[in-house]
């Protein structure tokens, strides 16, 4: 999903990763509703929310939450532990 980025990254991505499918926003729709109107248009059992910033300390972590999303019908989410959290400087 992009949500009204300017740095060339949709592009970039486009040319480098045709297979991948961008969500693009015509503008920041912030966090919560940019995320929630690319959900509506993913067809897909599950649906991952990775932030760019992320940093991913265990590369078997969607194998991992799947197991459990997967084995028991009542579970509507998983999510990972956050170990750290890097604060930017406001802008």
């Amino acid at each position: 999903m992009d949500n009204g980025s300017v740095d060339g990254s949709v592009d970039y991505v486009r040319k480098n990763f045709p297979w991948v499918k961008v969500i693009q926003h015509p503008g920041n729709l912030a966090f919560a509703e940019g995320y929630n109107r690319a959900i509506e248009k993913v067809e897909a059992d599950y649906v991952v929310l990775l932030n760019s910033d992320a940093e991913v300390l265990n590369p078997s972590w969607v194998e991992r939450l799947l197991d459990i999303a997967t084995k028991d019908s009542t579970v509507v989410a998983v999510a990972c532990k956050m170990v750290r959290w890097k604060v930017l400087p406001v802008r």
